[in-house]
């Protein structure tokens, strides 16, 4: 069956309206039909069964057949903080990152980030990455679309983060002694992992100072030199499977 994504559902509100771009694409893309079952999946990551009772005017309505089991979230919380990179491989981020669980991202801009953006720049990128998130949620039956903060300037993010209880690490190349594998394998398992990956051009050693004064780890996927992109699919993947639901 399908899946639709509303940040709300009552059950006991009877029947449930679909507005919006969901109701465009079931409408214009989808031509769904009275009598069809589809599954709504909630803000909060309830998900229900649901049949189509009518399609009229831009508006979708639909009733509640039963609430599905709840999927169980992943014992490890992720947070990403990812320095923001070319729109296409920022999407592709979002969008894999989603389907493997994360729960935070946290988009940021360091020296060497190539993209810059004014305010109003900010606002509609953000929008735009929660609907890749939504659709990655709906593609791949995650639990739910992680949080994706407003972009913020790597100092401030850094102060963010200072005080969280977590694992913490930020990739970098340059430095090859501590692997991510040997910080999942050999160190106190933890309910809470932040990673930071940098731009395209890397991180500047004073800034890999800075992340250390806020108790970052410096460490390497390996030997490989990896875009931005698949570095921070590779680290959550490696994460999930060493401490969370990918083993």
């Amino acid at each position: 069956m399908r899946r639709f994504f509303l940040q709300n559902i009552d059950p006991e509100s009877v029947p449930i309206v679909i507005k919006g771009a969901e109701a465009r694409h079931m409408i214009r893309v989808l031509r769904m039909m009275p009598g069809e079952e589809i599954v709504l999946i909630e803000g909060g990551g309830r998900r229900f069964r649901a049949t189509i009772r009518d399609v009229r005017r831009g508006c979708v309505t639909v009733d509640i057949i039963s609430e599905l089991p709840g999927i169980m979230p992943s014992p490890v919380k992720i947070t990403l903080a990812q320095a923001l990179i070319r729109a296409r491989r920022m999407d592709i981020i979002i969008e894999k990152c989603t389907e493997l669980g994360v729960n935070t991202i946290i988009p940021f801009l360091s020296s060497r980030s190539i993209i810059r953006m004014d305010k109003h720049k900010h606002e509609s990128r953000l929008k735009h990455w929660q609907g890749v998130a939504i659709s990655a949620v709906k593609q791949s039956d995650a639990l739910t679309p992680p949080e994706i903060t407003q972009v913020m300037d790597f100092r401030d993010m850094l102060d963010n983060l200072k005080e969280r209880h977590a694992t913490k690490v930020i990739l970098w190349e340059q430095d090859k002694r501590i692997s991510i594998k040997k910080i999942l394998t050999e160190r106190e398992k933890r309910d809470h992992f932040i990673g930071i990956v940098g731009p395209e051009g890397g991180f500047s050693k004073a800034e890999i100072q800075w992340a250390k004064e806020s108790g970052f780890i410096p460490a390497t996927l390996g030997r490989r030199i990896l875009r931005a992109e698949t570095a921070s699919i590779s680290m959550v993947s490696l994460v999930q499977y060493e401490w969370g639901d990918l083993n």
